[in-house]
C-alpha cells in the first residue's frame, strides 16, 4: 500500500513510501519507466512521508519509532543518513532550513523552523488551544499554509478544521477559511496565487472534495 508520493526537483524520479507488513519503508524509482524500485530504508523500520531538499540531494523524511517521531535525511550522494530530532512532516524552506510539526506540553501541534547546516532551530506559530499542522511553503518562499482547529464561538457547536496562512518569519498569521465544515490538506498552485484544499463544503453527507480558492495577501 503506497501513502505518500513526491517527484524530484528534475522530475525525473518519484519517492514514495508503502507499508509492508507492520513496517513502512521509503523506495525510490525513474518518473519515466519505474521498471526498477530502490528501497532507501533499513529493515524493520518505519519511514513515511518523503520529500526532496531543494537542490535535489538529499530526501527528507519522518521515521517512527513506537510512540516516537523523528525527522531524518537520506544523502542520494554518499548514501549516508543523519538525524534532525523530534517531529513529522519536514518541508524544505532553502538549502539549509526545513519546517516541521512538534507537539508542546498542552498536546498541541506547533510548526518550527530548522536551519540544520547551522544548528538553529526556532518556533514559527504556535498556540494552548489549537493544533498546527500540514505545512507547505509557497513558490516564494514567503507564507506557509497549514491547517488547523479552529475553536468554537457563537455561530459553532464544536471545533473543525480550516486553513490558515502565516509568513515564514512568524508574522501575520490569517485564517483563509471560515466554513462550519472541515477544510484541511492545503497546498500551493505552482503561481503562488491559488490554493487547493480538501473540503466538506458542498455535501450534504460531509464528503470531501478538492477546492480552489485565490490567493491575495502581500
Amino acid at each position: 500500500k503506497v501513502n505518500d508520493l513526491t517527484f524530484s526537483p528534475d522530475d525525473e524520479t518519484i519517492c514514495f513510501s508503502e507499508i509492508d507488513g507492520n513496517n513502512s519503508y521509503i523506495y525510490t524509482t525513474s518518473a519515466k519507466q519505474g521498471t526498477i524500485v530502490q528501497r532507501i530504508s533499513p529493515q524493520n523500520v518505519s519511514d513515511y512521508g518523503p520529500c526532496y531538499s531543494k537542490d535535489g540531494s538529499k530526501i527528507f523524511f519522518t521515521r517512527a519509532d513506537g510512540s516516537n517521531y523523528s525527522i531524518w535525511s537520506y544523502n542520494i550522494e554518499n548514501y549516508s543518513f543523519a538525524n534532525y530530532g523530534h517531529g513529522v512532516n519536514p518541508v524544505p524552506i532553502n538549502e539549509e532550513e526545513f519546517l516541521c510539526v512538534r507537539n508542546n506540553s498542552k498536546g498541541n501541534y506547533e510548526i518550527w523552523r530548522v536551519n540544520y547546516v547551522k544548528g538553529t532551530e526556532y518556533i514559527i506559530v504556535s498556540s494552548e488551544n489549537q493544533s498546527y499542522t500540514t505545512p507547505s511553503v509557497s513558490p516564494d518562499g514567503k507564507w506557509i499554509l497549514m491547517q488547523a482547529n479552529t475553536l468554537p464561538d457563537g455561530n459553532k457547536k464544536e471545533e473543525n478544521l480550516d486553513i490558515y496562512v502565516v509568513r515564514t518569519d512568524g508574522s501575520g498569521l490569517t485564517q483563509l477559511t471560515y466554513h462550519k465544515g472541515h477544510d484541511c490538506s492545503p497546498v500551493w498552485g505552482k503561481d503562488g496565487k491559488s490554493i487547493y484544499f480538501l473540503s466538506q463544503r458542498g455535501t450534504e453527507k460531509g464528503a470531501y472534495n478538492i477546492w480552489k480558492m485565490d490567493f491575495k495577501l502581500n
